[in-house]
């Protein structure tokens, strides 16, 4: 199977599979494939948290902060996807781990939004993250967030997806150019392909994070 590194040689990779380097591929002059990689890597992103305990992987993160703590509130980093964990850090240069919770919880036990501690708890609104109880000083947030990975196109050659999992991304990108032809066969193979190359990326991330580590059974 040809090799696909880049923007370029996955965008010829599709054209050559699909039998339609008229259509598909970058002298074609189409922005077709585009369509195709950005359904593609919105399909992997979901379908990691689908098949993955509601957890991302380790290719998908990025740290977060040090961010300041600016009247309640810290930004939203760029390509949220999801939580993995967030640390506020005290006056003192202690380091405490944040409980993540939802907006609506948040706001109810702690209305008060006003100065009143050191917060415990963390939440996403839409206008930022923030917190309860309401922070009393400008600590500094931070912490490890699942990311998506940049859009490929001409001038976003490489990412993750590419460099990391190409298997993966090809054959998502392969399903979204038989849906566009129409191809239910051709669906229905790399659906397969897909799915195949998914569980062993999930896998291979698992094994990497937990091989080594003797398990423990939590009882509290």
């Amino acid at each position: 199977m040809p090799l696909a590194t880049d923007y370029a040689s996955l965008s010829q990779k599709i054209a050559d599979y699909a039998h339609r380097t008229d259509l598909f591929s970058p002298s074609a002059g189409t922005s077709l494939t585009d369509y195709f990689l950005q359904d593609a890597q919105a399909k992997i992103n979901k379908d990691i948290f689908d098949q993955n305990l509601g957890n991302g992987i380790s290719l998908m993160e990025a740290p977060y902060g040090p961010q300041v703590i600016t009247n309640g509130v810290t930004p939203i980093p760029s390509g949220y996807l999801a939580p993995k964990f967030f640390t506020v850090t005290d006056n003192g240069g202690n380091l405490f781990t944040l409980i993540l919770k939802d907006p609506e919880w948040l706001y109810s036990n702690y209305p008060l939004r006003q100065a009143q501690g050191l917060p415990a708890y963390i939440a996403r609104d839409a206008t930022g993250f923030v917190f309860g109880p309401y922070p009393d000083s400008a600590y500094s947030i931070g912490g490890t967030f699942y990311q998506a990975a940049p859009l490929l196109n001409q001038s976003q050659t490489t990412n993750w997806m590419v460099t990391s999992a190409p298997d993966t991304l090809f054959a998502a990108a392969m399903i979204q150019a038989m849906l566009f032809m129409r191809d239910s066969e051709g669906v229905s193979l790399w659906q397969g392909v897909y799915q195949d190359a998914l569980q062993k990326l999930i896998d291979q991330d698992k094994a990497e994070r937990w091989g080594s580590a003797t398990m423990v059974v939590d009882t509290a």
